[in-house]
């Protein structure tokens, strides 16, 4: 987001980053102090970082845009971990469940009237391939299992 976001806003003003967090753990958009445990392996770790303007401890949550992101978008876990199983489903996509959430605030955004006719890009931050024995792969496994019975990365044994 940092690297390429900040370079592309060097050659286009008007683009507009977005930043996806946990829903369950909204510690970049300053609305929780404390990171919370969530399903989106990968983000919302809940460290400061250099590129978002960090709010003073008593300083109240304001929505809006802070350093270089002009948005905060939060997403539950569970819409990321169905995002990823439904990309690698309907798609062919293996994706972790962050770049599920990437793909589900993408979706929004490009949903809003203001974004009609305007181009919305999204970068899926992993593959799936780390998430393999992760409990949305599940059906897979027990397909494979049971068509290559012979196969030991299909079976967690």
């Amino acid at each position: 987001l940092v690297g390429a976001g900040g370079y592309l806003k060097e050659m286009n003003p008007e683009l507009r980053l977005v930043c996806v967090e946990a829903a369950e753990s909204r510690v970049l958009q300053g609305a929780e102090k404390q990171p919370e445990a969530h399903g989106l392996i990968g983000i919302s770790a809940g460290v400061s970082l250099p590129f978002v303007d960090a709010l003073a401890p008593d300083q109240p949550y304001q929505p809006g845009p802070r350093g270089m992101i002009d948005e905060f978008l939060g997403v539950a876990s569970s819409a990321g971990v169905a995002m990823a199983k439904r990309l690698a489903f309907t798609e062919g996509l293996l994706v972790g469940p962050s770049s599920g959430a990437a793909c589900v605030a993408a979706l929004e955004v490009a949903s809003r009237e203001e974004m009609e006719g305007k181009r919305v890009v999204v970068v899926f931050p992993s593959n799936g391939e780390r998430y393999l024995q992760h409990p949305m792969f599940d059906r897979i496994r027990d397909e494979a299992n049971k068509e290559l019975p012979w196969c030991n990365w299909c079976s967690p044994e």
